[in-house]
């Protein structure tokens, strides 16, 4: 129609006017895909004007308005019969008959439509025509020099921009969206149904994926999912139909899930799904193989343990107000801070380190390099001489001097002293140190030490931030003296002149430094062999301004961190603790010989020396405060675990050693924050933190995780008679349930950690109730269990006495508790209501026994260590020593002179020795001793304040002293002669007569005496607590001493439960008919035939009958099958041996 072709010429002409950048050529083929987009008419073109502004007019980027609707409507000419209508509706309007007509008009009525018309016609000629060279042209015998190169086909282009391009492809998707309104959509309304959601009774659920329309491969996937339990199936059915699901089966979910999407539409997708589905159940009730013999696999089913919003994260009242008052604390430290003007804005911070890095870029190449070198002189010897005199200059070299010039010392101040930077140098000494741009580069010292350098080496220097200025030198390793000091002489030439050096923050303003030169001097004191000095100035520096110069050193043992902080913290030196952090208080060597801390060198303004180090943050993780579990949350985890039990996750053998290993890593991991929790809780030293606790868990979770599976495997029933053997009674371990762990304050890791693993290790799930009185170590463990086990499993809960009896009140499997017998007492008493089984490790007054033959120096010092160990906070060190009256006086001698070696300078100054735990224990102790008739024969000192008391011997003659009267528990014990011992068993019997450990010094006759007349928890024989320092030895007490023993293999045992199993076969019938009814004494004389008959009379001996004879005579005397068959071989042997040499003899 001639519509759609003056409808194509005027799109054409807007895209002549649309903003384009260049021309593009073969615009015909491009005219016929217009026509093509409209009609199959061909375009018939007009006389025009020459080509105007193609590419000029950039403004104008579309045509009028009426062209546009003109457009609209003819392409809508085809869309639907109502086009056609809307066509002569508007040519009607405006005067026309035809649409045709009205198209021209509106054609003729836009501006410089006939100039663009004949342009257009021209430019569609000349492409059909080709472009003829012009002959006439100077250029014309030259060729073009640009010449196409391109081996792929050339690209068509066209002169239609890609905007015209995106709104021809916009209409066209208008079209195809209002085919499907006008026409396909009433059709597929005639089928719409309204969505009746799925009963309970549909047993199959299926689901479909759309995307409304779009085009989509996942469009045609179908799935389904359906319980069997809902199929209406048996119970053998329904276990065949999961086994034949294989993986499909959710075992969580208890459903069927299937795909799929191999078919183009979804009806034939849910089609096969469904005949599966038919198959399956078909399958299932198919009785010739019921599966039963084939177990359940679940191999490929993955518990996803989906994390737990923590509850720190909860936003409680409680927690609210806590929020609000730091934001208060915070803003007030912060107004404080900044009126002290010591908030320094970080943005600012940054933007000015970034403007000063551009600045030094366009520097670089302005400013002269620097070197380091010996000073140097008209002549050779004068170098040499300031080589001798251990002098060295930082120069700056001019930018057109020599480099042994004269002049490059004139202004070696001029760039510090202007803030300027110091350009790159590429000569770098043999194993210097080597620098980048700040604040890439990390420090980790101030002072590094090199291989030894023999010879002059010079050093470049590096662009630097003139706030961080980096200064360092390298000299000669045999003249570097045995110390060294850094003394600097700051000369400008004006005497008015500061010099600028920002990153000593320094207190006081830096002074008049005179008149020129500017030196840099460093002085070498005796000889020795260090290669290489380097001295860094950052912001993390120290600055120290001495009466004789500014001296510059850095802070060793602390690396410089990056200046894009949040603000920095300043303080006077005198304010903080060295002791706290020695890099604090750093030393400085002037070049005498001796470390003087910088605190020696107070500023002459302030007279205090002020520190600045950055806030941003602290490589060492700080303990959170104690917090006490809320009682709700007690109860809600407690459920939690019962139910996470009852799902056998802690059964699975592999779960249970992964548990193990991630505690053994959160040890590792936190092991600096045990220590730190030792030492604030009981100031307990690091070294016995590692040996007794950390080292102590870490060896425990190894040998646990390793010998596990091999600890679980079913046990064989000792001595079973042989008629039994085809019943196969084993002996299997399971887990009790649900353990409580109610942990001590003396060694809160060792004690807790322990039983933790044997719990674990025995598939139980537990609480660990740490103890109140180690407040730091509390909240470690519980850390450990929050980032490390599973807290569906296991959970530690922080809390007092209310936290102990709300425990206490719910229902466990069994309870664990190490502390005192009075409140052993009491949760076995709680216990006891409801039948829960108890393993208590409550300690007692231990005895040792020092007999005539013991060497007392050996006594002395394991004894002495035994107490002075955690400031004797041990429930298994010994309460008082029974020593013979005849070597009580060298014993004294011997614990006192062993007392002077562990600690020359006394308990109190030793790092090594510990303290109370907390006023209640310091108390009790003191009234010990404060109460006792006996003689004070070592140590006795105490101190309130630190609840500190010395290793103390105390001298007695009764068991009715103080001393004796109960258990001390701390690092004091009592010293009972004795004149036979008989008399000390009688002793330690009258005293306590279960204790949790004994210890004997003696001849071994002596020792076994002991050790058959006094019961003990354990025993160790010249030695302190020896039988509880191996973890595959097993921990427990006797009597009141506590119930119960656990360590390594045994704490597996004590967490799990001996369950009997017996598999009777079918046949066994033949043998146990006896036991049917209706009974008869014929049956039950048979039976009587299989079982043993006594070998002894009614007095108890032993009668040697025909049956014992035999029975020797076939066991050649062994005791036991394996002893008969060694007798049986060595007898075969000798009878072989003996064969042979009498058939060598006959011979």
């Amino acid at each position: 129609m001639a519509s759609s072709s003056n409808a194509a010429r005027l799109c054409m002409l807007a895209c002549r006017r649309a903003p384009v950048s260049r021309r593009f050529p073969r615009t015909q083929h491009v005219a016929q895909q217009c026509v093509r987009s409209f009609s199959t008419t061909p375009i018939q073109r007009a006389d025009g004007a020459r080509r105007g502004k193609h590419g000029d007019d950039a403004d104008a980027d579309a045509v009028q308005q009426l062209h546009l609707k003109t457009m609209e409507t003819s392409f809508a000419e085809s869309a639907t019969p109502e086009g056609l209508r809307q066509l002569d509706e508007l040519a009607k309007s405006n005067g026309h008959t035809t649409i045709d007509e009205f198209l021209e008009s509106a054609l003729q009525k836009t501006p410089g439509w006939a100039a663009e018309d004949r342009a257009l016609d021209e430019d569609l000629f000349k492409d059909d025509q080709g472009d003829k060279p012009n002959k006439s042209s100077f250029w014309f015998d030259e060729e073009d020099p640009e010449t196409n190169t391109e081996e792929h086909d050339e690209f068509d282009e066209d002169d239609i921009t890609s905007m015209a391009h995106g709104k021809l492809e916009e209409v066209r998707e208008m079209r195809h969206y209002a085919r499907l309104a006008v026409w396909e959509m009433p059709l597929l309304a005639q089928f719409a149904k309204p969505f009746v959601p799925p009963t309970d009774k549909q047993v199959l659920r299926w689901r479909y994926t759309t995307y409304m329309g779009e085009s989509h491969p996942a469009e045609k996937k179908v799935v389904v999912q359906f319980a069997p339990d809902d199929l209406k199936l048996t119970a053998v059915q329904t276990s065949k139909l999961k086994k034949l699901a294989g993986p499909r089966y959710n075992p969580d979910t208890d459903l069927v899930k299937m795909s799929c999407e191999s078919f183009e539409h979804q009806a034939q997708n849910k089609a096969y799904l469904s005949n599966l589905v038919d198959d399956l159940i078909a399958a299932a009730k198919d009785g010739k193989d019921t599966f039963e013999d084939v177990p359940l696999d679940l191999r490929h089913h993955k518990v996803e343990e989906k994390p737990k919003f923590p509850k720190e994260w909860r936003l409680t009242n409680e927690r609210r107000l806590q929020l609000d008052e730091q934001r208060h604390q915070a803003a007030l430290a912060d107004m404080k801070r900044a009126e002290e003007g010591l908030l320094v804005d970080g943005r600012k911070a940054i933007d000015g380190y970034l403007m000063q890095k551009l600045a030094e870029e366009a520097e670089k190449k302005k400013v002269a390099e620097l070197v380091v070198a010996p000073r140097a002189s008209k002549s050779h010897g004068g170098a040499n001489r300031a080589r001798r005199r251990g002098v060295f200059i930082v120069s700056r070299r001019a930018p057109n001097a020599e480099p042994h010039s004269t002049n490059r010392n004139a202004k070696i101040g001029a760039g510090l002293l202007e803030g300027s930077t110091v350009a790159p140098r590429v000569r770098r000494p043999l194993g210097q140190i080597q620098g980048s741009d700040w604040p890439d580069r990390r420090w980790s010292r101030g002072v590094e030490s090199r291989p030894r350098i023999t010879q002059d080496r010079y050093i470049g220097t590096w662009a630097y931030p003139s706030t961080h200025a980096h200064v360092s030198c390298s000299v000669p390793g045999k003249l570097l003296g045995r110390a060294w000091g850094l003394l600097g002489t700051f000369r400008s030439e004006a005497p008015s002149a500061r010099c600028k050096l920002p990153s000593v923050p320094c207190a006081c303003p830096p002074p008049d430094w005179g008149s020129p030169p500017f030196r840099l001097a460093f002085f070498s004191g005796k000889r020795l062999a260090t290669p290489s000095l380097a001295f860094f100035l950052a912001p993390a520096a120290d600055v120290v301004r001495s009466h004789a110069s500014c001296s510059k050193i850095l802070r060793r043992r602390i690396a410089i961190r990056s200046p894009l902080l949040h603000g920095t913290f300043a303080a006077d030196l005198g304010t903080l603790d060295p002791a706290l952090d020695p890099a604090l208080d750093p030393a400085l060597d002037l070049g005498d010989g001796h470390a003087t801390p910088l605190s020696r060198f107070p500023c002459p303004t302030t007279g205090s020396h002020r520190i600045e180090k950055p806030i941003m943050g602290s490589v060492k993780e700080a303990i959170p405060p104690f917090e006490a579990t809320a009682l709700d949350d007690i109860q809600a985890r407690y459920q939690n675990l019962r139910t996470t039990y009852r799902s056998n996750r802690t059964k699975d053998f592999e779960f249970r050693k992964k548990q193990i290993r991630r505690l053994y890593w959160g040890l590792v991991d936190n092991a600096t924050l045990i220590e730190d929790a030792l030492l604030k809780d009981m100031g307990k030293s690091r070294f016995e933190a590692h040996l007794t606790e950390i080292d102590w868990c870490k060896t425990e979770c190894i040998n646990v995780a390793n010998k596990l599976e091999q600890w679980a495997k079913d046990e064989s029933i000792v001595d079973l008679p042989l008629q039994y053997w085809p019943m196969k009674p084993r002996i299997r371990n399971e887990p009790l349930g649900s353990i409580l762990i109610i942990g001590a304050f003396n060694y809160p890791f060792q004690l807790n950690i322990t039983p933790l693993v044997g719990a674990i290790a025995a598939g139980n799930t537990v609480v660990l109730k740490p103890s109140e009185h180690s407040p730091r170590s509390a909240m470690v463990l519980k850390k450990i269990f929050d980032e490390y086990l599973d807290n569906d499993c296991y959970i530690c809960v922080n809390g007092a006495l209310d936290e102990t009896k709300y425990l206490m009140d719910l229902k466990f499997d069994k309870v664990v508790f190490t502390g005192g017998k009075k409140t052993g007492a009491i949760i076995a008493t709680k216990a006891a209501q409801s039948l829960t089984p108890v393993l208590l490790e409550l300690g007692g007054q231990n005895p040792a026994f020092v007999t005539k033959n013991t060497d007392l120096k050996m006594a002395a010092r394991r004894l002495m260590w035994q107490k002075c160990l955690n400031a004797g906070q041990v429930c298994l060190s010994h309460n008082y020593v029974l020593v013979e009256r005849s070597l009580v006086d060298k014993f004294i001698t011997e614990v006192n002179a062993v007392y002077r070696t562990f600690m020359p300078n006394g308990a109190k100054e030793s790092p090594d020795f510990s303290r109370i735990v907390n006023k209640t224990h310091f108390d009790r102790i003191k009234a010990m001793l404060d109460n006792t008739k006996g003689k004070i024969v070592m140590g006795g000192a105490v101190d309130e304040s630190e609840f500190f008391i010395e290793p103390t011997a105390v001298l007695v003659d009764s068991i009715d002293d103080s001393m004796m009267a109960e258990e001390s528990f701390g690092p004091i014990w009592s010293i009972m002669p004795y004149d036979s011992l008989d008399e000390a068993i009688k002793v330690a019997n009258q005293v306590d007569p279960t204790p949790l450990a004994l210890f004997t010094f003696g001849s071994d006759e002596e020792n076994q005496r002991v050790l058959s007349n006094v019961t003990s928890g354990g025993a160790t024989c010249n030695d302190a607590f020896f039988h509880c320092m191996m973890n595959a030895t097993p921990l427990g007490g006797v009597g009141s001493s506590g119930t119960g023993s656990y360590h390594g293999y045994y704490s597996f045992k004590a967490f799990s439960h001996q369950r009997v199993i017996a598999q009777v076969p079918n046949w066994a019938d033949k043998i146990l008919r006896v036991r049917y009814m209706p009974y008869s004494f014929a049956e039950l004389v048979r039976f009587r035939k299989l079982a043993p008959t006594p070998n002894f009379d009614r007095d108890g001996n032993v009668t040697k009958g025909l049956k014992y004879w035999i029975g020797l005579l076939l066991t050649l005397g062994g005791k036991s099958a394996p002893g008969a068959a060694i007798r049986w071989g060595i007898l075969l042997a000798v009878l072989a041996t003996l064969g042979l040499k009498r058939s060598s003899l006959g011979q």
